[in-house]
């Protein structure tokens, strides 16, 4: 089965995606930039599905030397990234998609995906990846991941989403990258960091923070825009201490390097 075409999804979800999603922990960012550093490649990176360019701007500030091009299929979402990144010189921006990347063959010391390899069609974005990297290159696949196992109030909303539609799933992007990229024939040198983090969040960001999400569009087409945001307001206020939950995250990055 093809992948549905994902363009549209974020559309009009910019600003609110911008100001509720959280950026990534630092060390993670320093273990991806050491990575690529360390290979004898290019100094040309790309942030595919770069969305507003929460990753693209650390990665902006962590390799000034190396030019960026934040790359997003969406027109809104791409709009607001020139805004987030307009005084970074070294980023320039593609109006392009994970399945054609708008780079030579052999030319880019380094591939993103941050917080996007679910939208992809992945064998297409891979081969990809493969086509635009030399041997050395990094490819990188990073995520935020609520972690709503070990998170009383993010289960009780999941199941709350649940609910309303059969259909959705609190793990509609979970998926063994590791595993992924160990069988990609391409690539070589598998490697995962992980760091657990807590975010302080008041019980207005959190309803932002799912508000931002594609996923729930079509269940605030069922129940109304307003009905979902008060009643994921009304479960985080059951949990909340002064107005304010530690939201657990895992911020997990999976690099692989492309094979000779």
């Amino acid at each position: 089965m093809s992948q549905p075409d994902n363009t549209d999804r974020f559309t009009g979800l910019a600003d609110i995606y911008a100001e509720h999603r959280p950026t990534y922990p630092a060390d993670v960012v320093e273990a991806l930039v050491d990575r690529a550093n360390a290979a004898d490649v290019p100094k040309v990176a790309i942030d595919i599905g770069c969305g507003t360019g929460i990753a693209t701007l650390l990665l902006a500030k962590a390799m000034p030397d190396w030019a960026i091009t934040a790359a997003e299929p969406n027109a809104d979402m791409l709009e607001k990234a020139r805004v987030t990144l307009a005084a970074q010189p070294n980023v320039s921006f593609a109006n392009a998609g994970a399945e054609a990347l708008p780079l030579d063959d052999k030319n880019a010391g380094l591939v993103l995906a941050a917080q996007a390899l679910h939208w992809f069609d992945m064998g297409k974005f891979f081969a990809e990846a493969a086509r635009v990297l030399p041997p050395g290159g990094t490819l990188a696949i990073l995520y935020n991941n609520r972690q709503t196992a070990v998170s009383v109030v993010l289960a009780e909303i999941e199941s709350y989403l649940e609910s309303i539609d059969p259909s959705y799933s609190r793990n509609y992007r979970a998926r063994d990258i590791p595993a992924l990229l160990g069988s990609l024939e391409a690539f070589e040198n598998v490697e995962r960091s992980r760091n657990v983090w807590l975010k302080p969040t008041s019980t207005d960001d959190l309803v932002n923070y799912f508000m931002s999400r594609s996923m729930l569009q079509p269940l605030a087409q069922k129940v109304g825009i307003a009905k979902l945001r008060h009643r994921i307001g009304d479960i985080a206020d059951e949990h909340a201490r002064a107005g304010m939950i530690d939201i657990p995250f895992a911020t997990e990055l999976d690099l692989a390097s492309r094979r000779a």
